[in-house]
């Protein structure tokens, strides 16, 4: 069985700069005569392409899961549809409607819109670093509008410019971190990646940034996103 979620432009050094081009380096994972499930709402034409060369069985989700779901976000809903559709083509295996249906409403998943509250606040870590899982982001963000502290930081091969522009409006203030490895972005540049209008201040490590958020009272929410290393340290601490 092989599974393919959604496909948007990330990892372009490994796998392209295209839908098509990235597409076509997923079904990489397609076998003859066996079946492939593929979640995308638009997928790219390779994707059919190379399932009729490779004699893969192909199936489309379209069709947004409408049972309860422990996940946030509009997008889980399609991934539990997607979850569903693979279980039902996977007839080896015992399970009944009620299995699935209690599994998805309990799922959870540590660094996808995970919501902790500590001091009173509200506190959010995702680890969306590409545009399309900012734009994901800030749709859930946008469904409770309130006063948004970001700790965020990104590694220097990612579209920052574009992830900050999606998200800004929903962000008060801006806390940024360092982060320890060598594809990280300096400081100095993430902050140059700012309009002057923004309220932005550069931090020296993981613990001073949350220490500010949690004792700040202009924000009650508090959003920490931009790479997995961030969410990565900032667990470590919370």
């Amino acid at each position: 069985m092989a599974v393919i979620t959604s496909i948007d432009i990330d990892h372009t050094d490994y796998l392209g700069d295209t839908r098509e081009v990235i597409g076509f380096e997923k079904a990489g994972i397609m076998r003859a005569n066996m079946p492939c499930v593929c979640g995308d709402l638009n997928p790219p034409k390779t994707i059919g392409e190379v399932a009729k060369k490779v004699g893969a069985i192909l199936t489309f989700t379209d069709a947004p899961y409408l049972g309860a779901i422990g996940l946030q976000g509009e997008h889980q809903k399609r991934n539990a549809s997607l979850a569903v559709e693979v279980v039902k083509q996977l007839s080896a295996f015992s399970i009944n409607q009620n299995h699935y249906t209690n599994g998805i409403e309990k799922a959870e998943l540590a660094g996808r819109f995970q919501i902790k509250t500590i001091h009173d606040k509200i506190v959010v870590l995702d680890v969306a670093h590409n545009p399309a899982a900012i734009q994901v982001l800030a749709d859930t963000l946008k469904k409770d509008k309130q006063p948004t502290l970001a700790i965020f930081s990104a590694l220097e091969d990612k579209n920052i410019t574009e992830m900050i522009e999606i998200i800004s409006p929903l962000i008060d203030e801006w806390l940024l971190v360092p982060l320890d490895t060598s594809r990280a972005i300096t400081m100095q540049a993430l902050t140059q990646k700012f309009s002057l209008s923004s309220k932005v201040r550069a931090c020296d490590d993981m613990p001073s940034a949350i220490h500010q958020a949690l004792n700040t009272n202009q924000t009650q929410r508090i959003v920490i996103f931009g790479s997995f290393y961030v969410v990565t340290d900032a667990l470590k601490i919370l």
